[in-house]
């Protein structure tokens, strides 16, 4: 078994070397670069000082989580569109690959920024990301445009992306950077940038990324780090949970254990989310059952339904009436013993001033 998932594990590196510009690949193989925390490294001659620069926008550096250092040399980015794939959907859900290209070439903005003298205005973010749009290797602008450059350069090297692929992901930046311009001066793109996605991506838990990169996709949505005086909504909904919990001390199973526990908690949420927006009991109960069925749940779960709603509303009514936040989505990561959840909520339109959202 184990000799098994080794060679699964290096089917799945070839496979994601097999999707690489080969001058890359040689790199990566050479180096032994991990390709999953592969990035731009932004480096400065020893004793720089003065506004930032790359000197050569060809000759990309890049870094992983050890620290590897490499450099890798390209002509130009139109050499390295590949195929001629039709631009996903944005208005259906978008594949989390794609969501991944975004993440990529913003991170690298805002780390573009933390070495500038200011903040870049939204309304210069967007003539950048249109620039590269419209013409990916025009004559350089400047340190920013050269960071996004590269940052592109390296979004096309790793994944196989058409012409009309790579004009639909610039488009929807400069979408994204417009969106937020509501004068020649204004800077809430990058401003929302720091403040939202990325400091949560930072955390490093797996179960967060994946809900951050599923929420991107979600049309005129904002995500934004949650206030410190605000209790995160997942110690509230283990809370609320809690009784449930109780029921399964003792089981010794491991896989059991992580089953129930997730199980549970997934029929809180249903319980949680369907009580802020349903009165009536009876209605309430039909949906919840109706969830259950839906999400697979109702093996486990149906026959001690009719118990445990009645004790979990009753909960809900006493312990928290006036948290009104309904989970959006929810992930976990690791499991049993050390079983984590994440959740993304959604505020209400009043609260969104408190919280810092402006828009």
């Amino acid at each position: 078994m184990f000799w098994t998932k080794i060679r699964r594990a290096d089917k799945k590196k070839n496979d994601h070397l097999q999707n690489l510009i080969p001058s890359l690949r040689e790199i990566v193989e050479r180096d032994g670069l991990d390709l999953s925390t592969l990035n731009l490294a932004l480096v400065f001659p020893e004793g720089w000082q003065g506004p930032p620069f790359i000197e050569d926008r060809h000759r990309i550096c890049l870094v992983d989580k050890s620290h590897q250092f490499s450099a890798w040399n390209m002509s130009s980015l139109r050499e390295l569109f590949r195929g001629e794939q039709e631009p996903p959907s944005y208005e259906i859900e978008l594949d989390e690959n794609y969501v991944e290209i975004f993440f990529r070439i913003e991170r690298n903005v805002l780390l573009a920024h933390d070495f500038m003298q200011g903040i870049t205005t939204d309304e210069e973010m967007l003539r950048l990301y249109s620039l590269i749009r419209r013409r990916p290797d025009a004559k350089s602008e400047g340190f920013l445009h050269d960071v996004i450059y590269q940052s592109a350069a390296l979004v096309l090297a790793l994944k196989p992306l058409s012409l009309k692929e790579f004009e639909s992901v610039m488009n929807r930046l400069t979408l994204s950077a417009r969106h937020w311009k509501d004068g020649p001066a204004s800077r809430h793109y990058i401003h929302h940038l720091r403040g939202s996605y990325l400091r949560l991506l930072e955390k490093g838990d797996p179960g967060m990324e994946r809900l951050v990169h599923r929420a991107r996709k979600w049309k005129d949505t904002v995500i934004i780090d949650r206030p410190p005086q605000i209790r995160k909504m997942s110690e509230v909904i283990l809370d609320f949970a809690e009784p449930l919990l109780k029921k399964m001390e003792g089981e010794e199973d491991p896989e059991v254990c992580d089953r129930m526990q997730r199980n549970i908690i997934m029929f809180a949420i249903m319980v949680w989310n369907v009580s802020l927006v349903i009165d009536e009991k009876a209605k309430l109960k039909e949906k919840i059952i109706r969830v259950m069925r839906e999400k697979g749940l109702q093996s486990d779960l149906a026959e001690a339904a009719d118990l445990w709603l009645d004790q979990m509303l009753e909960r809900k009514k006493r312990y928290f009436p006036d948290e009104k936040r309904m989970i959006a989505d929810y992930e976990f990561s690791g499991s049993s013993d050390a079983l984590r959840l994440n959740v993304l909520s959604v505020i209400a339109p009043e609260e969104a001033e408190r919280w810092g959202v402006h828009k």
